[in-house]
């Protein structure tokens, strides 16, 4: 007797993929979609709205499972039911840039934009798509135009440091990662990040402290077990990183990266049966 069982489904199904059951959340995500479609739309808004996330969600399922036309059609479907919102363009966006159709892809992100200029996730996938393909300026401009209209979106800092430090700039990598840290405060990408580039700028006692406070912060994330561990394997430390490595995995079982980093090590030392395991 749930007046918004949609809502339930959709949050069921969130916590499915979660735990990986990509297949029944699938499930649950079309009969929470059925639910909207049964009811009475009209000039309802809550629950035209509960039908946009639901087939959001469902969408990006779809496209994070490399079925990008599928995706496609759920978010266009969604539009006609609907209508036309912020999240449905951005993954409709998404998508075309996963089928390589770039141009489309812009045209659908400055419509998201346009449809909401305080839609962060978009101002930074556009950014990304820009930098992807080389045009650093159009990046750079689309990443501060959406940090001006919200500043407190970690990912967008992420991604405008992450590209300052890959086009060689780190001391400019090293101020947005900082102001960043000033908005977003204990965010872990930010961490593991700047801590990647000071590896790479030869600062390991920098990068040691970074990773260091990542860990602090939050323990279960495997790319930073996996970041200290190449740490101490730049500075001959096998032993260190190996310790580092099987401590990620105490912490982080599910962390595939970590086991093959540790394969690879015991690997290195001619332990091949163990390696197996």
């Amino acid at each position: 007797n749930c007046q918004d069982a949609a809502s339930i489904y959709n949050g069921y199904a969130q916590l499915e993929l979660a735990m990986k059951n990509a297949t029944h959340a699938r499930d649950l995500l079309m009969k929470g979609r059925d639910e909207v479609n049964r009811q009475s739309i009209g000039n309802d808004s809550p629950h035209r709205d509960r039908g946009v996330f639901v087939c959001h969600t469902l969408g990006m399922l779809e496209l994070n499972s490399n079925r990008a036309t599928e995706a496609l059609h759920i978010f266009e479907d969604a539009m006609e039911k609907y209508g036309r919102s912020s999240l449905l363009l951005l993954g409709c966006a998404l998508c075309e840039v996963k089928l390589g159709n770039t141009e489309e892809a812009r045209t659908l992100f400055e419509r998201a934009i346009d449809h909401d200029d305080n839609h962060a996730q978009a101002w930074q996938a556009w950014g990304i798509m820009e930098m992807r393909a080389g045009d650093y300026d159009t990046a750079k401009a689309l990443f501060e135009c959406g940090i001006r209209k919200c500043p407190r979106h970690g990912a967008l800092w992420h991604s405008y440091a992450v590209m300052e430090g890959r086009m060689g700039h780190a001391s400019d990598a090293r101020l947005l990662f900082a102001r960043g840290l000033k908005q977003v405060a204990d965010y872990v990408p930010f961490y593991q990040a700047w801590s990647s580039m000071e590896l790479r700028e030869g600062n390991t006692n920098a990068a040691k402290a970074l990773i260091t406070r990542a860990l602090t912060v939050d323990k279960t994330k495997g790319l930073s077990w996996l970041i200290a561990s190449d740490i101490e394997s730049k500075l001959g430390n096998r032993g260190l990183a190996t310790l580092f490595l099987r401590r990620g995995i105490e912490c982080a079982p599910n962390e595939a990266v970590l086991y093959k980093a540790l394969g690879d090590i015991v690997l290195a030392c001619g332990k091949i049966n163990e390696a197996r395991i």
